[in-house]
C-alpha cells in the first residue's frame, strides 16, 4: 500500500508539471493497470480524480462537463446547459459570432463557435436547437492544423487519436463508460466504428466517429429532446 501511494503521488507531482495530454494519458493507463487482475479501482482514484479536477488538469485546459448535469464550461469561458435557449445564445458575443455551416431547416437550427483549445489545439463547438429547444451540443478537438481541415486532408489516423483523445477527456470527468472497450486490441476501423457512451439521468454523452461526415466528436444530449423532436419537427 506504502509503494501504491508513494506511486500515486509521485503521479500527482508529474501531471502537475506536465499539464499536458501525456499527464492525461498516463493517469487513465495507471488507473487501467491497477484494475487488472481485480477489476476494482483503487480507493484513491476518487481523492486524486477530484485533486486534478478541481486543480484544472484536463489536458492544460478548462472544459468541464458536469456529471450531474450535462453543463458545459469551455475554454473559452462560455457556458451551456440544457436550459439554454436559441435566442438567448444568440443574444450573447459568441452567439453573435456564430456560424451556421451546416445550417439547418425551421425549426431545426445549427450553430458552430469556437470554444477556445485544448493543450494548443482549437475545440470546435456545435450547438443544435429545435425552435428554442436546445438539443444536443457536438464538442471536436481538432488535431488538423487550421489550414488542412478538408477531405482532402482527411487521415484516419488523426481521427483515431481524436477519438482516443476524446475518451479519455470523458473518462476523466465522467468515469467509466457504460460500453467500456479495449482498443488495444481492436483495428483501427473498429475503434473509429465503436461508439462509447456515458448514459446519465439528464442525458447522454457519448464519443464517436461519424464515417459519413468524417469528422469525429464528443455529443452531450439532453434527455430523450433528439428522438421526440425527431419524430415532430
Amino acid at each position: 500500500m506504502r509503494s501504491r501511494t508513494a506511486g500515486l503521488a509521485a503521479f500527482v507531482r508529474l501531471a502537475i508539471w506536465k499539464r499536458s495530454r501525456w499527464g492525461l494519458f498516463l493517469f487513465i493507463n495507471f488507473r487501467r493497470s491497477d484494475t487488472e487482475g481485480n477489476g476494482n479501482l483503487f480507493p484513491e482514484f476518487v481523492t486524486i480524480n477530484s485533486l486534478l479536477i478541481g486543480l484544472d488538469i484536463h489536458c492544460g485546459n478548462t472544459m468541464k462537463i458536469d456529471p450531474s448535469s450535462g453543463a458545459i464550461r469551455l475554454p473559452a469561458g462560455f457556458e451551456i446547459d440544457a436550459e439554454l435557449t436559441r435566442d438567448t445564445f444568440l443574444a450573447t458575443e459568441e452567439g453573435k459570432a456564430a456560424t451556421s455551416p451546416a445550417g439547418g431547416n425551421a425549426p431545426w437550427m445549427n450553430y458552430q463557435v469556437s470554444g477556445g483549445s485544448i493543450d494548443g489545439n482549437d475545440l470546435i463547438v456545435g450547438l443544435c436547437f429545435f425552435e428554442e429547444l436546445i438539443v444536443s451540443v457536438d464538442l471536436t478537438v481538432s488535431l488538423y492544423p487550421a489550414d488542412k481541415r478538408g477531405w482532402e486532408h482527411y487521415s484516419s489516423d488523426v481521427e483515431a487519436d481524436c477519438k482516443r483523445l476524446h475518451e479519455q477527456l470523458l473518462a476523466l470527468q465522467l468515469g467509466a463508460p457504460a460500453n467500456a472497450i479495449d482498443n488495444e486490441s481492436m483495428s483501427q476501423r473498429e475503434f473509429l466504428t465503436t461508439r462509447v457512451d456515458w448514459d446519465f439521468d439528464w442525458g447522454q454523452a457519448s464519443s464517436f466517429h461519424d464515417s459519413n461526415g468524417g469528422g469525429t466528436f464528443i455529443r452531450i444530449c439532453y434527455g430523450d429532446r433528439r428522438e421526440n423532436t425527431a419524430s415532430t419537427g
